[in-house]
């Protein structure tokens, strides 16, 4: 088995973040917060292609989880990602 020292940074700060978003009440500053110094760290170790890997890995991560959750509602996972989403209201303008 090859080692991949770099990708094991970007999951284990993929994780690090889901972490800090679930240990902190949903959208409270102290979860922004602590996503945030993981995105920080991450990008003064490894710049923008860091930061791009890392929203390569979390939106795999998301497709996967909807994967699984359109499986066990027996529906589509564009579906129910469709569904999500027009639950966020637009942006004012």
């Amino acid at each position: 088995m090859t080692e991949d020292p770099y990708g094991a940074v970007i999951a284990q700060t993929s994780a690090d973040m889901v972490r800090a978003w679930l240990a902190y009440p949903p959208a409270s500053p102290e979860g922004m917060e602590a996503v945030r110094r993981c995105t920080a760290w991450l990008a003064e170790t490894h710049g923008v292609p860091g930061l791009r890997d890392l929203a390569d890995s979390l939106a795999g991560d998301v497709a996967e989880l909807f994967e699984v959750l359109g499986k066990v509602e027996g529906r589509s996972a564009l579906e129910l990602l469709d569904e999500w989403h027009h639950d966020v209201p637009p942006p004012s303008a």
